[in-house]
């Protein structure tokens, strides 16, 4: 699953991104209006500092700002620099997937197929998500527009969907 870690670190970015071109931002100031608490965030901005995402400054006019664009930075990329993967299950880790010690005999697993389609379809949309989708949607989203981010369509041919059981 993916950690408070990631999401402080997405809302955090997303203040970055949004104050692009501005100067840098304080780690205080970022606290404050993302409601994160400030202990955490430090380290959160330093992990992405080093792994490149950030640049930071010190000094009266110091802070953080983003290395690069926001539309150079895909959510995927985020989640692997803080949580490695965003999967609880071996078998569906993004770079190294090992067979879950649950897994009975050395066939295929029935779970995993089913996991791993839903895992992949996520692992697509996180690497097609920026930054500056988040920053454009949340525009949106503050101008009354409640359309999905990734809008999902039924693939022509496609069975109908299954009804839930009670």
């Amino acid at each position: 699953m993916v950690t408070r870690k990631t999401v402080y670190a997405l809302r955090a970015l997303f203040n970055l991104a949004h104050a692009a071109g501005t100067r840098p931002q304080l780690a205080a100031e970022i606290a404050a209006s993302e409601g994160i608490p400030r202990r955490f965030l430090d380290s959160i901005l330093r992990q992405l500092t080093r792994s490149g995402v950030l640049t930071s400054c010190r000094g009266p006019r110091g802070g953080y700002a983003l290395r690069v664009s926001a539309s150079e930075i895909n959510v995927a990329a985020v989640i692997r620099i803080l949580d490695g993967a965003a999967f609880p299950f071996p078998c569906l880790n993004w770079d190294h997937p090992v067979r879950c010690a649950e897994c009975p005999g050395p066939g295929a697993c029935a779970a995993e197929a089913a996991l791993g389609a839903m895992g992949s379809a996520a692992l697509r949309i996180l690497e097609d998500m920026t930054l500056a989708d988040l920053v454009q949607r949340m525009a949106g989203t503050a101008q009354g527009d409640t359309r999905s981010l990734v809008t999902l369509r039924r693939a022509v041919g496609a069975p109908a969907p299954v009804r839930e059981l009670p």
